[in-house]
Parts: C-alpha cells; sequence; structure tokens
C-alpha cells in the first residue's frame, strides 16, 4: 500500500509540474495575446473613426476655412456640428480635430471635446505645436496611421489615429486626428492584468486538480506498459514536463556551480581574514602593552594587509608602530574592529551560500529522481511504440494491397504522367486504350497513337501544354481501335505537388461518354423531329390566323353593306381602342381580344332593319329600343364561335355606361370590363367624329368638350378617358374617308 501511494504521488508531481509549466506558459502567452489584442482593437477603433470622420465631413467646407474670422459662417458651423455627432455616437474618443497645411505648418480647423467645448484643443486656424511622426505619416501615405504607443502633448497622453481627407481630385485637403484618453486606456489593461491574475489562480488548481485525477489511470498503465497508447495528448504533456525538468537541471547545474565558486571564494576569504585578524590583534596587544612587534611579523602583517587590498589599515598599523599615541593605538583598534566585522558577514554570507547549496542539492535530486522515473516510463514507451510501428507496418502493407486493388478495379481510367511519360495505368485505362491488362511497359507515345487521327493534333497540344505548365485540364477525344467503333471518352487531369510545392506527376482519370454520346445523338435526333411538329403546329396556327381573318373581314363588311355611312367605323373604333391600350400598358394577348373584339363589336346591326339604321331623321323611341338590341344580336351571332369567346363582352356591353344607365344590362362600375370601357370610349369618340346619315361629324374640340361633361357626369371612366385625350392630341383623328383592313390592324 504504501509503495502504490508512493508511486502516485511521484506520477502525480510530475504530471502537476508539467501541468503548471504548460498551463501557465500559456495563461502568460494568452495574457501578452489578449493584451496585445486589446491595444489593436483600440487602435483599429480609433483608426475607423478617423477614416470615417474623413469620409463624412465636406472637403470643400475644410479648404473654404482659410480665416480665423470664419467661425460664424456655415461651412465651420456645419463641419462642427458634423463632427459632434460623430463625438457623441462614439465611445472611448476624448477629442476629434480637423488640421490642415498651410506651408510648413499644420493649423487646427475644427475641433470637439467629449468633455465639452472648453477642454477642446483650439480654435479656427490656432497652430499646431505638437505634430506627431504619425500624422505625418498620414499626410504622406494618403493613409490612415495610429499610434503605435501613447504620446503627450500640453493637454494628455494619449493613444491616437489620423486619417487624410481627400476631396473630388484625390487632393489632401486636411488631417483628423482622433485622440482616446490614455488613462482611461490603462483602467482596461489593469482589469486585463487582474484578470490574468485570477485565471493564473484558476489554472494552478485546476492543473493541480487534473494531474491527481490523472495520475491514478497512468500510474496503472505504467505496470500494464500502456502509457499514452489511449491518448497521444498524454505523450506531449510528457514532453513538455521532460523538457521543464532538464531545463531545470541545467539551470541549476549552472546557479550550483557558481554558488561553489563563490562559496570557496569566501572561504578563502575567511581563512584569510581569521589569519590578518589574529596577526593585527597579536601586533596591536604588543604596542598597547609597550612593546615593539618583530620585523618579521611587520612585514607579515604589511604583506597581508596589502594582498587583501586592506592598504590604508597597513598604513593605519605602520603609524601606530613608529608612533604609538593614544590616537593611533585607537585608530589601529578600529581596524582590527573593521576587520572583525569582515570575517563575521563572510561567515554569515558562507552560511548562506551553504544553504542555498543544499537547498540546490535537494532540487537536482528531485529533478534528477523524476527525469529518472520519467526515463523509465519512456523507455517502456519506446517498446510499446515499437511494437506498436511494426504492427502498422503489417497495417500499412494490408492498407496498401487493398488500395492497389480498388485503384485497379475502378470503373473509370486512372494513369499517371510523370516527366512527360505514362508511369501508370490501372486495368480500366489499359482495357480503354486497347492494350494488355498485364502490360506495365508504356511506350512514349502509347496515348498518342490511341487518339483518333481527325483530334490527335489539338488534343495532344492541350495535354503536352498542361502537362508543361502544371496546370489541371479536361478533353474531350474519341479513342480508335481497329475493327471496333470509336470510343468517346474525357479525360480530367490535376497536378500532384510534393513537400516542396513542385509538380512531380499528373494524376489523370478517363471516363467512358461512349452511352452518353450516343443518347445524346438520340436526343438531338429526337428533337429535330419535335421542331419539325412544332413548324406543322405553326404553320397550321397561321392559317387558322388568316381563316380567322377571312371571317373577321367578312363580318365586317356584312355590316357596311347595311349602312354605308358606318363604312370603317368598326376599324377606326379598333385603331383608337388599341392606341388607349397601349398607352395604359396592356399586353399583346389582351390588346388581340380588344382588336377582335371592336372590329366585330356592331356585328348585331345585321339583324337591325335597314329602314331604320339608314333613317336621315332622328329615331322614333321604337325604333331606339330596336337599335338598343344588336349588342344582343351581336352575341346571338357569334356566341357559338369558340374564337370569338373572350370577344363577347365588348360586342354586348360596349354601350353599357358606369352609372348604370346603359344597355343592354345596365352594368355599373366595376362590373364593367377595362376592355369594355375602352371600346366604349373609342366607339362614342367616332361617331361623334364621323358623318352619319342624320348629321355630319363634330369638330375635335367640341367632342372632347362633350365627352368630358359625359365623363364628369360618371358615364365613362374619367381616367382612361384622359388618357385617351393624351393619345388623340398625340395621333389625331382617324379621317373618315381612311379604312384600314382589319387583319393588318396592329
Amino acid at each position: 500500500m504504501h509503495q502504490k501511494g508512493t508511486s502516485r504521488i511521484t506520477v502525480f508531481l510530475s504530471l502537476a509540474a508539467g501541468f503548471l509549466v504548460l498551463g501557465l506558459s500559456c495563461s502568460y502567452i494568452l495574457y501578452t495575446g489578449a493584451r496585445e489584442n486589446y491595444f489593436r482593437q483600440i487602435n483599429t477603433y480609433l483608426q475607423t473613426i478617423a477614416e470615417l470622420t474623413a469620409l463624412q465631413v465636406n472637403p470643400d467646407n475644410i479648404a473654404s476655412l482659410n480665416e480665423p474670422t470664419q467661425t460664424n459662417t456655415p461651412q465651420f458651423q456645419s463641419e462642427t456640428n458634423r463632427i459632434e455627432e460623430i463625438l457623441t455616437a462614439t465611445k472611448s474618443v476624448t477629442h476629434i480635430s480637423i488640421l490642415k497645411q498651410v506651408g510648413p505648418q499644420y493649423h487646427f480647423v475644427v475641433d470637439a471635446s467629449s468633455q465639452g467645448a472648453e477642454q477642446s484643443k483650439s480654435n479656427l486656424l490656432d497652430p499646431a505645436d505638437e505634430i506627431p511622426t504619425e500624422l505625418t505619416q498620414a499626410v504622406t501615405s494618403r493613409s490612415s496611421v495610429f499610434t503605435d504607443s501613447s504620446h503627450t502633448d500640453r493637454w494628455g497622453t494619449w493613444f491616437s489615429a489620423y486619417a487624410p481627407i481627400l476631396n473630388a481630385e484625390s487632393q489632401l485637403v486636411g488631417i483628423v486626428a482622433v485622440d482616446s484618453d490614455a488613462n482611461k486606456i490603462s483602467l482596461g489593461d489593469l482589469e486585463l492584468l487582474q484578470k490574468f491574475q485570477v485565471t493564473l489562480a484558476i489554472v494552478i488548481a485546476v492543473c493541480i486538480g487534473m494531474a491527481w485525477l490523472a495520475s491514478g489511470p497512468i500510474t496503472q498503465s505504467v505496470r500494464q506498459g500502456e502509457v499514452w497508447k489511449s491518448s497521444p495528448h498524454r505523450r506531449i504533456v510528457a514532453e513538455v514536463f521532460l523538457v521543464a525538468v532538464v531545463l531545470g537541471i541545467i539551470f541549476e547545474m549552472g546557479q550550483s556551480h557558481l554558488r561553489n565558486i563563490e562559496l570557496i571564494q569566501t572561504q578563502n576569504k575567511i581563512t584569510s581574514n581569521q589569519a590578518l585578524t589574529s596577526l593585527s590583534t597579536k601586533v596591536l596587544d604588543t604596542i598597547q602593552e609597550g612593546g615593539t612587534p618583530s620585523e618579521e611579523v611587520q612585514r607579515d602583517l604589511d604583506r597581508i594587509l596589502i594582498t587583501n587590498n586592506y592598504g590604508q589599515i597597513a598604513d593605519t598599523f605602520k603609524e601606530t608602530i613608529v608612533n604609538p599615541t593614544s590616537f593611533s593605538i585607537s585608530k589601529a583598534n578600529k581596524s582590527v574592529e573593521s576587520l572583525a566585522k569582515l570575517q563575521t558577514a563572510s561567515i554569515e554570507r558562507m552560511n548562506v551560500l551553504q544553504e542555498s547549496q543544499s537547498s540546490a542539492n535537494l532540487r537536482l535530486f528531485i529533478g534528477i529522481f523524476l527525469l529518472s522515473i520519467s526515463t523509465i516510463v519512456l523507455v517502456r514507451y519506446t517498446a510499446n511504440q515499437e511494437f506498436r510501428i511494426s504492427q502498422n507496418l503489417e497495417n500499412t502493407g494490408s492498407i496498401q494491397a487493398q488500395l492497389s486493388s480498388l485503384i485497379e478495379n475502378l470503373p473509370i481510367g486512372l494513369f499517371v504522367i510523370e516527366n512527360g511519360k505514362i508511369t501508370f495505368a490501372n486495368a480500366e485505362w489499359k482495357k480503354q486504350i486497347g492494350i494488355q491488362p498485364t502490360q506495365t511497359d508504356f511506350h512514349p507515345n502509347l496515348l498518342t497513337d490511341a487518339i483518333h487521327t481527325e483530334e490527335r493534333g489539338v488534343i495532344v497540344e492541350k495535354i503536352t501544354e498542361a502537362v508543361k505548365q502544371a496546370k489541371p485540364f479536361q478533353v474531350q477525344y474519341r479513342i480508335a481501335k481497329p475493327g471496333e467503333p470509336a470510343l468517346h471518352v474525357e479525360t480530367r487531369a490535376v497536378p500532384v505537388y510534393d513537400t516542396d510545392g513542385v509538380c512531380r506527376q499528373m494524376l489523370a482519370f478517363t471516363v467512358d461518354l461512349t452511352e452518353t454520346v450516343i443518347a445524346k445523338r438520340e436526343v438531338e435526333t429526337a428533337y429535330g423531329e419535335v421542331n419539325h411538329k412544332n413548324k406543322l403546329l405553326s404553320d397550321a396556327l397561321a392559317e387558322l390566323e388568316k381563316n380567322l381573318e377571312s371571317v373577321v373581314k367578312s363580318l365586317v363588311k356584312a355590316v357596311e353593306a347595311k349602312d354605308p355611312y358606318t363604312a370603317g367605323h368598326s376599324e377606326r373604333v379598333m385603331q383608337y381602342s388599341l392606341w388607349l391600350g397601349e398607352a395604359i400598358g396592356l399586353g399583346p394577348y389582351e390588346r388581340r381580344i380588344l382588336e377582335l373584339g371592336t372590329l366585330v363589336h356592331d356585328v348585331g346591326k345585321i339583324g337591325i332593319p335597314d329602314a331604320i339604321l339608314t333613317k336621315p331623321d332622328r329615331l322614333t323611341d321604337a325604333e331606339y329600343d330596336i337599335i338598343k338590341k344588336h349588342p344582343e344580336y351581336g352575341v346571338n351571332i357569334i356566341g357559338n364561335i369558340e374564337m370569338f369567346r373572350e370577344c363577347l363582352p365588348i360586342v354586348r356591353w360596349h354601350h353599357e355606361r358606369l352609372d348604370g344607365r346603359g344597355y343592354p344590362d345596365q352594368l355599373k362600375g366595376e362590373e364593367i370590363p377595362v376592355l369594355v370601357r375602352i371600346s366604349a370610349i373609342a366607339d362614342i369618340f367616332d361617331a361623334m367624329t364621323s358623318t352619319r346619315a342624320y348629321r355630319t361629324g363634330m369638330e375635335l374640340d367640341k367632342v372632347l368638350n362633350i365627352m368630358n361633361e359625359i365623363s364628369e357626369r360618371g358615364e365613362i371612366d374619367a381616367e382612361l378617358f384622359a388618357t385617351f385625350c393624351q393619345v388623340i392630341h398625340q395621333r389625331g383623328i382617324i379621317p373618315q374617308s381612311v379604312q384600314q383592313e382589319p387583319w393588318k390592324a396592329a
């Protein structure tokens, strides 16, 4: 039990030391990184504020401020307000200033402080006496610059950033200076330090806890020879720990050597001082007793004192021997006391060195002990590693065999180009080229000779150029085989680089596209048949359209035959309607319905007696009631013809009014479709501008005035009528003598 505990404690101490070295080092690196990042963020933030301010100020305003008396000008007030707004919206910024260079001197133009106007640095065009180097760099480079460290001027200590203000011609008109109080920034730095200290305490606690938790399994693994087998991270920790132990041992050995040298020197000095103190005391006692020391004793004392750099004491004893007064004896006695004190100090220093050396020896013993334990563990680990390496080699051979089998059985061709020659190919590629599966020696022109002669020159040139430049390539070509159909293939290749970045090989894959090409041709053939059928269908539609035009023409002529005065009316209504429809943005489909509907809108008049249609006098109420039946007659005439189905609303309702007083169905408002409203306006307009059996056509202005009154009464659409007026003013009235064939209408 005791041995087990000791073993675990040893492992725990080793792990704790390694974890602490690693953890504390990482913590310090993270702290320095965080500190650098903190200052980098401050500098980047100030630089960003400077750049944004330079972009937001008006360069022309800055250029125009050339006199100190311009403080009340709009330009000065505008730029002052602008940077005050920017300053209010920012954090950690104390001052924002704009300076401009006048000759060799820089002057303040606009200045704002987060501490109030009384804390601003300057007034308009005050000279700037202290110019940081970074400001000059910003002027020279025409780019933003921040200070790497704090700088001090008469207003305080700052971290600053500068950005140039450029006008539209990229000319420098000023410099933005953004300052942040260094004292406030230092508070953040202090907070980082406090966090670092707390982190160190946490890291120490965590490292000790982790070392204790891990020491048990590792101790057991050491006995079983399985150290680090389950976790490679333990090996890294152990290596770091070993490096720390070795460096600690080397450091302690160096310190121990220096202490030994100092200890030997101190011991020699103690021995020398002891002899010197004894001899000087003996000489002083002889003098105090009234005697005179022998010449030999005097020579020895003088030699020892001078050897130990005590020349002044040697002179004192000489004087005392020659003239033994009370004063000289007292002086010599003090010299002896000084020597005694030096002896005591040397002895104390030797004791300290001996204690330090003992502690160092203990540390060296612990380090060597830990190194020994680690060496034993590493020896066991190395043995296990050798065993695992041998197993891995066996597994690697198996994996290589599996990989070779996989490559050989790939359903696509694979080959390698090295130094312009094919050095490897799998079975599928050999099959595509038409060579034996067992062939491993490839002649230089193997691929070239296999490419179809019609494509060989172009394809070989592309491949050769891509291989020379080590660039990926993709080509499609045919492979010609004697007595067999040509094989359509696609080859894609990518360069393979070594660790030095040099292309050593091109790895190429070839896919058989023969079935795809055949399928594509079949699709193209089918597509051609579809196009042919589409043409036949288009021809049929054209013939149908021609027949439709014939039907429309016949219907229009039938109406005109009933009343010669209405000749051309349908065509003109159609044209006016199309003009209005185009003006309001109708689509092609709606315009086509509008065209057909307006052409046949009066087809119902075929059913009205000629005597009523051509009557030169005003119609009676009974006759007018008959006339009002023609929309219903029109629907009855063409209602069963499918091609006119969507035109029926125009035929039936072109006499309806928005106020509900129209006929035949007295529709109101939104019940009347837009196309019907358009045809109604066009029909009313042409009816009043055309000459009829009972009256002549009216003038344009009179017609528009009458229609305007109708619009104001709510009978027709006011918005459409307003657009119609614009169209008529642009295009004019279609003359009644000019008739347009309906099948040629737009």
